[in-house]
């Protein structure tokens, strides 16, 4: 089907756009520009979607959208993670500062 070929290829250019920004997180062990409530909803949003290409038998598309959602789920969690090193400091033996 075209659509499948279409809708993967549209998923392709989505999830290569996440790319730099993980890197971005990554790099400045940063993630305050992002907001959490976008992260949630994009990756809501897009499984959804790939249960309904999945239902549609648009494989292709399933397995881009999903990769997709894995990219925000990986910024979600690099947001997670950088928030709470960011505000904790460890000191030796287990100790909070």
């Amino acid at each position: 089907m075209w659509q499948d070929y279409t809708l993967s290829f549209v998923g392709i250019l989505f999830s290569y756009s996440l790319i730099p920004q993980v890197i971005k997180i990554y790099n400045r062990k940063s993630a305050e520009d992002i907001s959490g409530q976008t992260c949630i909803i994009s990756i809501i949003g897009l499984i959804i979607c790939a249960i309904c290409d999945f239902s549609l038998r648009l494989y292709w598309a399933t397995g881009i959208t999903l990769t997709t959602s894995i990219m925000w789920l990986i910024i979600l969690i690099q947001k997670i993670i950088y928030t709470r090193t960011g505000k904790i400091t460890f000191i030796s033996q287990g100790e909070l500062k």
